[in-house]
């Protein structure tokens, strides 16, 4: 069986083009007025005090391990279907990478690989994060009892 997987298409439009033009115009490529007017309206419209903004959505990863306290020796559960950004941000912090199979229809993580996947060193809150940001809702709740079940009572 064969078959293409879409990803995304480019959704540019010519507010998005003036918006950056405007910028280019500036003394301030990075860390200027834009940027901070930008995280001032996300963490209002998240209802959080404060949200920062990252170069790459890579930084991003790397920072939400270091905040999870991801460290040498733990295992992290991947879906086997992901950029490679995310394994590299797991890689440099001397974790592990365990990859977990996905369902060949959806292309989220398959519940029962996870269990599968599941040891005494695996750090489940950022798998569980990763699947919030990508993941199909119904497959979640799946997941999240699979997870809870093995953070009470580890099956390896």
């Amino acid at each position: 069986m064969s078959f293409r997987i879409e990803l995304s298409s480019p959704d540019i439009t010519e507010a998005e083009i003036d918006a950056v033009t405007a910028v280019l115009r500036t003394p301030h490529l990075s860390l200027g007025p834009e940027l901070t007017a930008f995280e001032a309206a996300l963490a209002e419209y998240h209802s959080v005090p404060i949200a920062l903004c990252v170069s790459s959505g890579t930084a991003g990863l790397h920072l939400a391990l270091l905040a999870l306290r991801i460290a040498e020796g733990d295992e992290v559960i991947l879906p086997s279907f992901a950029f490679v950004a995310v394994v590299n941000a797991v890689l440099q912090l001397r974790a592990t990478p365990v990859f977990a199979e996905i369902d060949p229809v959806t292309l989220n993580l398959d519940p029962a690989a996870v269990e599968r996947a599941i040891t005494p060193r695996t750090k489940w809150r950022f798998m569980l994060a990763l699947l919030i940001a990508l993941g199909n809702i119904l497959l979640i709740g799946a997941i999240f009892i699979i997870l809870v079940a093995g953070a009470l009572s580890v099956r390896r």
